[in-house]
């Protein structure tokens, strides 16, 4: 307690955790063993993965053992290509309302590399 004497009187105890403001003041002979604990908690599973509840869509996912080698190869292949679509073109746009959910249109725009303003059959854009 030394080090925290200039400190002592912002110091509270509450539930018998000594705490400075909102931190909690943990011995130094307890953090190695608090850090072993806390990292035991989630060895099989990352951090985003337990914030998320699902593993997350990412490049270290396609390099799992789980996946075969022409998966790796198709996610590799596919990952920074810009889809091949063009004014006037008919195609499914997702629904996010109520009814169906794939709406036939037509791309009436070219927003960005992977944006477009399709029109469907409601005269919606």
């Amino acid at each position: 307690m030394i080090p925290y004497f200039r400190k002592r009187l912002e110091f509270t105890v509450e539930d018998d955790i000594l705490m400075w403001d909102s931190r909690v003041i943990i011995p130094k002979s307890l953090q190695e063993l608090l850090l072993k604990d806390l990292h035991a908690e989630h060895q099989d599973r990352s951090p985003a993965e337990l914030l998320m509840n699902r593993q997350p869509r990412i490049r270290y996912a396609a390099l799992k053992a789980s996946q075969t080698q022409q998966q790796v190869k198709t996610f590799e292949k596919n990952l920074d290509k810009n889809p091949n679509f063009e004014t006037g073109q008919a195609v499914f746009a997702l629904n996010f309302g109520k009814g169906s959910k794939w709406i036939p249109g037509v791309i009436t725009k070219t927003l960005s590399p992977r944006n477009f303003e399709v029109c469907w059959s409601d005269s919606k854009t």
